[in-house]
């Protein structure tokens, strides 16, 4: 399941590949819409059941689709009692906004940053609320601080791609019981 967002109906759209009208959506399409963000990237124009959709990055409704994951878990496989679920983030923003620099921000840097937060925000109550519906040993959130990585989506200097890695390292470090659990329970 991909999420993306269509501009022109104003509406999510979950690319399901075991759906018929989906069907014909290839992954590098699928891809390409779901890795449009805005901002960064321009929309992607791609045909879905044979209609045009032009559709951006899913995230700007759904920045952890882990809930919508369960959901769909749920949807398909009702009477399934033993779901597991492991979320994977891409690294937690942690940089402070302090009110010397955003006090004289124009309107614009001011909607951007905020819009960071909300997206925050509603990764972490997804996190919050499947804590809370799942069992701790049928739920994995690995997520990590990006505390010395820069979190700028168009930061790919050779530098800043050196530090995601050693983010990485340090997740996997973190996390190795929880993996070696995840481990054991699909084996």
């Amino acid at each position: 399941m991909i999420t993306t967002y269509d501009l022109e109906k104003r509406e999510p759209l979950f690319l399901k590949s075991w759906r018929a009208e989906y069907a014909d959506v290839l992954m590098r399409d699928a891809g390409r819409a779901t890795a449009a963000a805005p901002t960064y990237f321009e929309p992607a124009k791609i045909a879905v059941n044979g209609e045009p959709r032009v559709l951006v990055d899913g995230g700007i409704f759904v920045n952890n689709p882990a809930m919508s994951a369960y959901a769909e878990a749920r949807r398909i496989f009702p009477d399934e009692a033993d779901i597991l679920l492991l979320s994977l983030g891409t690294g937690e923003l942690v940089r402070p906004i302090y009110y010397h620099e955003a006090k004289h921000w124009e309107k614009l840097e001011l909607v951007l940053a905020l819009l960071n937060c909300m997206f925050d925000g509603m990764a972490d109550a997804v996190d919050y609320q499947l804590n809370n519906l799942l069992e701790t040993e049928r739920y994995f959130r690995l997520q990590q601080s990006l505390t010395y990585a820069s979190d700028d989506l168009d930061n790919a200097t050779q530098g800043n791609i050196s530090l995601l890695q050693q983010e990485a390292a340090r997740l996997i470090q973190k996390h190795s019981l929880d993996l070696d659990k995840l481990c054991k329970l699909i084996a």
